[in-house]
């Protein structure tokens, strides 16, 4: 790198930086934090959504594949490029970033802390005075989830530096998410019986089977694409979990 790319380059986070302590200060729960006080547009949240889909896959990742493979790839490069428009490597990583400490804090945290009865008195307190009835839903639960967030980025850089190039870290991390939902979202649709605690169990089993496999480098057995096993795992724990605790269903 030159002179110019680090000048470049150090503009640029001294931009995003800013934005972030501009809009960190007007955070005064945890919807402006999470979900901008809901107060986007719908045409915003759809380009969102489209850049945070296909940003980091699309715009560096399909530009792998065609330098790996070279023609045989281009029918899928191509694609890529039309959606490297709406998209950016940032809006790939920061949605994703904000989404995993959001599930964590408000799927689990929040409803570890209080029993049934409690949170059916907080929401009974919020249809009568407008307000939120929950101590969670203050200042107190954006500073918890911007700690979980910095803890969430620690381990991201970490999983990153294994990785040689930004191809080889979406195919794991596509690898790790399909291996783990694939099986929760059927069991939500299709099966009755199926639980929140089952489906956790399945998501952390299924998917921490396939990033081990990968980050280890072990032969699978009969030569099958590591995914497949996870995806097996996860359907073995899903199933008796679900079972034995049936919980609210996922």
């Amino acid at each position: 790198m030159t002179l110019i790319d680090y000048t470049i380059f150090a503009l640029y986070m001294a931009v995003i930086i800013g934005i972030g302590i501009y809009f960190f200060k007007k955070n005064k729960n945890h919807e402006d934090y999470y979900v901008g006080g809901r107060d986007i547009s719908s045409t915003h949240v759809g380009l969102f959504i489209a850049a945070t889909d296909v940003g980091g896959g699309f715009s560096i990742g399909l530009g792998g594949v065609g330098y790996a493979i070279g023609l045989s790839g281009s029918w899928l490069l191509f694609t890529g490029l039309v959606g490297a428009w709406l998209s950016a490597v940032m809006s790939t990583a920061d949605s994703c970033l904000m989404a995993a400490p959001g599930n964590f804090v408000n799927d689990l945290l929040e409803k570890m802390s209080f029993t049934r009865a409690q949170r059916e008195r907080l929401e009974a307190t919020k249809a009568t005075t407008g307000g939120s009835g929950n101590p969670w839903k203050t200042k107190t639960h954006v500073l918890i989830s911007q700690l979980v967030t910095l803890l969430i980025g620690a381990i991201a850089i970490v999983l990153a530096l294994h990785f040689t190039t930004v191809l080889g870290g979406i195919l794991h991390a596509y690898a790790f998410m399909v291996s783990g939902l694939t099986i929760p979202t059927l069991g939500a649709f299709f099966w009755k019986c199926s639980s929140a605690p089952g489906a956790l169990a399945a998501m952390l089993a299924g998917g921490g089977l396939t990033l081990f496999i990968l980050l280890t480098g072990i032969e699978p057995p009969f030569g099958l694409a590591p995914s497949f096993y996870g995806i097996l795992l996860s359907a073995i724990v899903f199933i008796p979990i679900s079972l034995l605790l049936p919980g609210k269903k996922s």
